[in-house]
């Protein structure tokens, strides 16, 4: 998949909006991986479970104490980590997954696409990573991250369930989340470290639970960081039969073949893949071959009406009905009407009433 983002998304908040979080500072104890005064050892661990990355004390700083504790729901996971000493974490480019972070204490600064972003616990600030582009982070000695990671795979799996006709690759963009979204993830984030502090293990949580957990977690991402099937997700649906009559009456509207499927999609107000369903169930057969066909029977239609002796020409025809190539234009036509399309030009051009 083709990485976009990489981006910062942030904004100030009331106090309010950031409680929640900030009382996680403690939550996660029984998920702890490890604790560590060894840079080497925090940056290896770290990588074990997140992914590979540099990670450099300030020479200002004091004694390193690192410690992370990280649950996973399978495809979602939650994570918790400070180092208690200012650090700098340099991410080469990733795949495979996004992440929403927001600290819950001190503070961090992103630096990314040569623009910097500070996050602060009490303005209600988060940070949206995703696949893509390198990343440079660097946290304040008494800063401590809660982080929501999920997979592409399965925002991918979770953007199907809520758009069952759309079709293609998942990208996020650059954004700055609103309040109300900043308000939506801390809200899941808290829900999840509750329940995962109450059971104690993730294993202690019934699977019925763990299944809504990640569901909850895939689809607040999905419904709050913007992406380019956002407007798609808030966009009133169209009925799918609807749809389809109205682009066959476009099309059977068309004087000459210059629309594209995309067009068509666009003027009936649904996506590609939801059109191209459309006319599987309700017409037996795809936008395409059903515009092929019909651009057949306008030229074939033509080429009848048409008087040679005016200067008409097989090219021509095949041309103003979108036919490029007239090559296969007349492979197609002699398959479909068994002659070839100057025979019908020659011998009936002009001859219809």
């Amino acid at each position: 998949m083709t990485a976009i983002l990489e981006d910062i998304c942030a904004t100030s908040s009331t106090d309010t909006l950031n409680v929640g979080v900030r009382n996680t500072v403690n939550c996660l104890a029984s998920y702890r991986r490890f604790r560590t005064t060894d840079r080497d050892v925090a940056e290896a661990e770290t990588a074990k479970l997140l992914s590979p990355h540099r990670l450099q004390l300030s020479p200002t700083g004091g004694d390193l104490d690192a410690k992370l504790s990280w649950a996973s729901l399978g495809p979602v996971s939650l994570y918790l980590n400070d180092y208690q000493s200012p650090v700098s974490i340099d991410r080469p480019s990733q795949s495979g997954y996004m992440s929403v972070v927001a600290p819950v204490a001190g503070h961090f600064l992103v630096r990314h696409h040569k623009q910097e972003f500070v996050a602060h616990p009490h303005r209600g600030a988060q940070a949206a990573v995703s696949w893509g582009d390198s990343l440079h982070m660097e946290l304040s000695a008494d800063c401590a991250m809660l982080s929501l990671r999920a997979e592409v795979a399965a925002l991918t799996e979770a953007l199907r369930n809520l758009l069952p006709d759309e079709d293609g690759p998942l990208r996020f963009e650059s954004a700055i989340i609103n309040p109300r979204s900043r308000q939506a993830i801390s809200g899941t984030m808290e829900l999840m470290t509750t329940v995962l502090d109450n059971f104690g293990s993730v294993d202690g949580i019934p699977s019925h639970l763990r299944r809504q957990l990640r569901e909850s977690a895939l689809n607040t991402v999905l419904l709050t960081v913007p992406h380019n099937h956002s407007a798609d997700i808030f966009r009133p649906r169209r009925p799918r039969r609807l749809a389809v009559r109205q682009a066959v009456e476009l099309i059977d509207s068309e004087a000459i073949g210059e629309l594209t499927i995309s067009d068509i999609a666009k003027h009936v107000g649904v996506g590609m893949r939801a059109l191209e369903i459309g006319f599987q169930r309700e017409m037996q057969c795809t936008p395409r071959s059903f515009i092929q066909t019909k651009r057949m029977e306008r030229a074939h239609q033509d080429l009848q009406d048409a008087d040679p002796r005016s200067g008409a020409t097989v090219t021509d025809i095949a041309f103003r009905w979108g036919f490029a190539h007239t090559g296969r234009f007349a492979s197609a036509y002699r398959r479909r009407y068994g002659v070839s399309p100057s025979h019908t030009l020659r011998r009936l051009g002009g001859s219809a009433p």
